[in-house]
């Protein structure tokens, strides 16, 4: 039983890097290239123009942080596809849902990959 659900697409102009929030661009899939916008959801692997993409729209999946963020803090894509914690009126993805370990669930790091609870409905509220 899967733990998300994923739509495909072709990556448009340039490289779409896996781990990364990505948005629909008319008919293709771009990353993400503005802080805090509705994205589509998270790139499944790497393609380059032209080539097919998985893209995971709802549900737990890896993503690229480029922030600390606690566990259970909304997050949002910064400028390169990277989630950062969310600010008042922005686009809300989904939630930071860390794996515990040895019974503790920690904070993200920059730089470092963690598990996204990806909301189907983006939201678009203030905190």
């Amino acid at each position: 039983m899967s733990n998300n659900r994923t739509t495909l697409g072709k990556a448009g102009a340039g490289t779409v890097n896996a781990f990364r929030f990505c948005v629909r661009n008319v008919l293709v899939i771009d990353e993400c290239g503005t802080a805090g916008i509705t994205a589509l959801g998270v790139a499944a692997e790497t393609a380059t123009t032209g080539k097919q993409l998985t893209v995971i729209v709802e549900g737990l999946c890896e993503v690229d942080f480029a922030a600390s963020i606690a566990p259970g803090t909304h997050v949002q894509t910064d400028a390169n596809g990277k989630a950062i914690a969310a600010v008042a009126t922005k686009h809300i993805l989904g939630e930071y849902c860390p794996e515990p370990v040895n019974g503790v669930v920690a904070a993200s790091t920059s730089g470092a990959r963690g598990r996204v609870l990806l909301y189907a409905n983006k939201m678009n509220i203030k905190l």
